[in-house]
C-alpha cells in the first residue's frame, strides 16, 4: 500500500474518531458534504432534492472528485435519491443496493456482501489505468433489515460461526415504532 502510506505521511491520521450521527443516510450525507447533520439538515430521505437544498449537489464530495479528473464509483448502500442527471454527472460506475441482504444475480441467490465485493472488483478491473480514481464501497449487510424484528441481521452463512458464542443484546430502540 505505498500510495496509502504516502497519503498518511503527507496528511493526517485520525486515531480517535466517531460518527456524530450513526444513521446510514444521514452519515453518508455528512461524508458527502463535510457538514454535521445539524447543518446539512438531512434527517429524512428528501424528495427529489439532495441534502434538502442546503448544499448544491455539484459542490459535494463525489461530483467534485469527478470534476477534478477522477474516475468515480460507488457500490453498495446508497439509500438516497438517484436523479439520473446527478448520477451521470457524479459516478462513472455505480451499483446501489437497498433493502435485501439476499439477491438474485446470474440465476443464483447471493448475499449482498459477496455482491458488494464483486462490484468493487469490477470497478477496479474496468477503470481506466491512466486516470486517478475514487471508489466508495458501502457494505450494506451491516444494516439491519428494517421492519424484521425477528431476524434483523442476516449475515453470510460463513460468518455465523464468528458469533456462535456471543450474545448480542437487542437495542432498546429496536421496536416496531
Amino acid at each position: 500500500t505505498p500510495n496509502i502510506d504516502a497519503m498518511a505521511d503527507q496528511g493526517m491520521i485520525f486515531t480517535r474518531n466517531c460518527v456524530t450521527t450513526s444513521i446510514c443516510w444521514i452519515s453518508r450525507n455528512t461524508l458527502a458534504t463535510g457538514l454535521y447533520a445539524a447543518v446539512h439538515k438531512t434527517v429524512r430521505l428528501p424528495g427529489r432534492e439532495m441534502f434538502n437544498k442546503t448544499v448544491p449537489w455539484l459542490e459535494t464530495l463525489y461530483p467534485l472528485l469527478k470534476q477534478n479528473g477522477y474516475y468515480t464509483g460507488l457500490v453498495g448502500k446508497w439509500h438516497a435519491q438517484q436523479p439520473a442527471e446527478f448520477m451521470k454527472e457524479t459516478f462513472d460506475h455505480h451499483r446501489f443496493y437497498m433493502g435485501d441482504h439476499w439477491m438474485h444475480r446470474g440465476g443464483k441467490r447471493r448475499h449482498v456482501t459477496d455482491l458488494n465485493g464483486e462490484d468493487a472488483l469490477t470497478f477496479l478491473r474496468r477503470r481506466p489505468k491512466d486516470k486517478k480514481f475514487a471508489l466508495t464501497v458501502s457494505f450494506f449487510a451491516t444494516h439491519a433489515v428494517d421492519g424484521n424484528l425477528s431476524n434483523p441481521y442476516q449475515p453470510m452463512p460463513e460468518s455465523l460461526g464468528l458469533y456462535s458464542n456471543v450474545t448480542i443484546p437487542r437495542p432498546q430502540t429496536a421496536t416496531e415504532e
